[in-house]
């Protein structure tokens, strides 16, 4: 199916190899989550697994620190396995509405959200989250851009409706609010954007703020997964119509923000053929920092800030040395433990199994004690 929605014979052609594909990429999926914290024998992941249980805000009290952490964690206890077996995988509880997660929400079968996320489904079974008619307000021209609106008026709902200890957040209460309407009817206004017209900087602090706004929606209308394969869905069928195209989670940070590149996951291909027009729109130079940005919805995750363009670099910085600031460093045991992060999306920070440049990309984003111990290990050359 093109961009616009029509479907073509190329588009069905080699379909029936693709599914093929479908037991085995679900096998390799579930055998993934099966990694424990400290596999590798001296620089050691810890499990992001758990990666949508909720997010925190900035200035919110922090989540306990009882379960294994996820996608983008900040503090070093974020980065430790606490409480699961020697062997296995902590999942702490999704914190959706009452009663748990709003699975019936999702109107695509997980199998082919699976496949959309890996791109092997060229079909979209779902709608885009801000579909309706949209107003331009005329009020608010030239007082804010419309990425920055949309995260000021999420954040806004998401404070009201976390808990006073920053345990979970009440999405089915957020999704029935008022403000949350209102919400919707701003978010129809990213059909108006002109992506084409924006500077590189411009495309990713708009994405990164649109990205960490969609993914509250996600969790207010559709409700939070429950498992990894839910997860992959939701990724792929969570989309808002941009400047007349349609966006999902995935492709906002594979396709544009990653420079169309393939989500880590087996299988998988790049989001964007060559005859989508959105493929002309990706940023030219991927700034590997906007792993830093990108909030997962996990509570482990990176505060959900607004980015600007004109202060774009400062911004990734501050957030890069915030996430990096999490590393484990055992100057006795030569150990390094860091974010899952960096193994899903090494090649993003240095070239594929090269742990010395990643500990050097690391390392450019510390200062202090932090910084000082982990040289120390690499100066061993014994990590």
């Amino acid at each position: 199916r093109t961009a616009a929605g029509a479907t073509s014979l190329k588009d069905l052609q080699g379909m029936r190899a693709k599914l093929r594909l479908l037991p085995a990429t679900l096998v390799v999926f579930a055998c993934s989550t099966a990694t424990t914290c400290g596999a590798s024998p001296r620089l050691l992941f810890a499990d992001s697994a758990a990666h949508l249980s909720g997010a925190r805000l900035r200035g919110s009290p922090p989540a306990s620190q009882d379960t294994c952490r996820s996608r983008s964690p900040s503090p070093v206890s974020s980065l430790t396995c606490r409480g699961a077996p020697a062997n296995r995988v902590s999942f702490p509880p999704m914190r959706g509405g009452k009663g748990g997660p709003a699975e019936h929400k999702f109107k695509v079968p997980i199998w082919e959200g699976v496949l959309n996320y890996v791109n092997l489904w060229p079909f979209k079974g779902a709608k885009a989250l801000n579909s309706g008619d949209a107003t331009i307000d005329t009020t608010q021209e030239g007082k804010d851009d419309l990425s920055g609106e949309l995260r000021k008026s999420i954040t806004k709902l998401y404070g009201m409706h976390i808990a006073d200890d920053g345990s979970r957040v009440d999405y089915e209460a957020l999704g029935a609010c008022e403000q949350f309407e209102q919400y919707k009817t701003l978010a129809r206004r990213l059909k108006l954007v002109d992506v084409a017209a924006m500077s590189e900087q411009e495309k990713v602090a708009f994405f990164v703020n649109t990205y960490n706004s969609l993914l509250i929606h996600a969790f207010a209308d559709l409700g939070t997964p429950s498992d990894m394969l839910s997860r992959l869905r939701l990724y792929a069928v969570s989309q808002y119509d941009i400047g007349g195209q349609i966006y999902s989670l995935n492709e906002i940070e594979n396709g544009i923000l990653r420079g169309n590149a393939k989500p880590p996951t087996p299988n998988a291909k790049v989001p964007f053929g060559p005859e989508d027009p959105r493929a002309k729109l990706v940023c030219k130079k991927p700034d590997p920092r906007i792993h830093f940005a990108l909030n997962c919805g996990a509570k482990g995750c990176p505060a959900i800030r607004y980015y600007k363009a004109e202060s774009l670099d400062k911004e990734l910085d501050r957030a890069a040395g915030a996430f990096c600031g999490g590393i484990e460093v055992d100057k006795e045991a030569k150990k390094v433990r860091l974010s899952q992060i960096f193994e899903w999306y090494w090649t993003d920070f240095a070239p594929k199994g090269d742990k010395e440049a990643m500990l050097r990309y690391v390392s450019s984003h510390l200062g202090g004690d932090r910084k000082e111990a982990l040289e120390q290990v690499m100066s061993s050359g014994k990590y």
